[in-house]
């Protein structure tokens, strides 16, 4: 899973366009399953012209403005509000793994 604030943003700049997935693929020239993995972590963020692509669709909005908008929004963004974008995509197995965790952190840091 590839967690990247270009496909946070991505997604953005799709819902205010207010195009669904499929709305979005379907101008884009690409699968709907592709724009979702892109916008869900699952797959890369595009680069080159395919970027651009996006862009053109969901804009308009340039290059260099999306790429100080993710500087933006990575500044901006909580250790907890990234944890919890990565924590609803966990296997059931590695979500017991970081509860684990957490609870044994939590006890190490209790005070008397």
């Amino acid at each position: 899973m590839i967690l990247s604030t270009e496909g946070l943003m991505l997604r953005e700049y799709r819902i205010r366009r207010k195009l669904s997935v499929r709305e979005a693929a379907k101008e884009l020239g690409l699968s709907p399953s592709y724009v979702s993995h892109v916008e869900n972590g699952r797959t890369a963020a595009p680069r080159g012209e395919r970027l651009l692509t996006f862009l053109r669709v969901y804009g308009p909005v340039g290059e260099k403005q999306f790429r100080q908008r993710c500087r933006d929004y990575k500044k901006k963004e909580s250790n907890l509000d990234r944890l919890s974008k990565l924590i609803v995509k966990l296997k059931e197995e590695d979500l017991r793994a970081v509860l684990v965790t957490c609870e044994r952190l939590l006890k190490g840091s209790a005070h008397p």
